[in-house]
């Protein structure tokens, strides 16, 4: 398959029109990856062994890494230019490299939509919606869904959050802007053609200095769509956090938890 550009009208990727090649290196660079306990939970919801994926949204790439990892043949499906040019450079390097443990040909990079992805029908065994699933029509999202999977095959929404539940993680979620997308109190509605939703949570952490998670504050979209004065303003809020209030060395790195939501739910058969 050749890359396809994206024509659809659909939602519009939120990243599209304020992330450059430099925005996403920075958003490639400072994101965190997934834990090995959202693969799993991922790779085990189909109803057999997970050959072929689809990584809806995948930006630069994260969770795509972690499947190729595993040897999982993955197509990605991202509206965004620049992520998609990042992805394709960092993935198809670590490849070549034998890195992630596959093989040029099992990643597959196109530009349609969580809505309209243009791939065929059931040709996937799990679909993935890692940090996007905000940002979707999602009963038109999750109807595409079950159009390209295979019976039993599933869908699973995945989100890495910062652990709010901690109260300087819920003060630092405040000033970066970054609230819950995925709530474990509220079941995702997927739509008559899914099973209800099980979910799985997993606890961690990332480490990273301050000027790393000033950075990555940076690759929010409120910071992106703010002006440049609020930008400021939220960066300098940032700093005398995370150095003066709490006190964290400005070299050494700290850990920063987070809980990874993962959703997970099998396509039925036509009703």
């Amino acid at each position: 398959m050749t890359e396809v550009e994206d024509t659809h009208a659909a939602l519009i990727n939120p990243f599209d029109s304020t992330v450059g090649l430099e925005q996403a290196l920075e958003y490639e660079e400072t994101r965190p990856g997934y834990p090995d306990g959202a693969y799993r939970a991922v790779l085990s919801s189909a109803g057999y062994p997970v050959g072929d994926a689809v990584d809806i949204g995948a930006g630069t790439g994260q969770f795509t890494r972690g499947l190729l990892a595993r040897g999982i043949r993955t197509t990605v499906v991202e509206p965004s230019s620049s992520m998609r040019e990042t992805l394709r450079t960092r993935s198809w390097a670590q490849l070549a490299q034998g890195r992630t443990g596959g093989e040029p040909g099992r990643l597959v990079v196109t530009g349609g939509t969580a809505e309209q992805s243009g791939l065929p029908e059931c040709s996937s065994d799990v679909v993935v919606w890692a940090q996007c699933s905000h940002w979707l029509d999602v009963p038109r999202a999750s109807a595409e869904a079950a159009r390209i999977l295979r019976p039993e095959g599933s869908l699973a929404l995945v989100a890495n959050q910062l652990a709010v539940e901690v109260p300087w993680v819920h003060r630092l979620s405040r000033i970066m802007r970054s609230g819950d997308v995925v709530r474990r109190d509220r079941t995702p509605d997927l739509g008559p053609r899914f099973t209800e939703p099980e979910l799985t949570e997993v606890a961690w952490e990332q480490s990273l200095t301050v000027e790393q998670c000033m950075r990555l504050a940076r690759t929010r979209s409120s910071y992106l769509a703010a002006s440049p004065k609020r930008q400021a303003k939220m960066q300098d809020n940032l700093a005398w956090y995370l150095l003066e209030h709490l006190g964290f060395d400005p070299v050494e790195p700290f850990g920063l938890p987070y809980t990874t939501m993962v959703w997970t739910a099998r396509v039925r058969g036509e009703i």
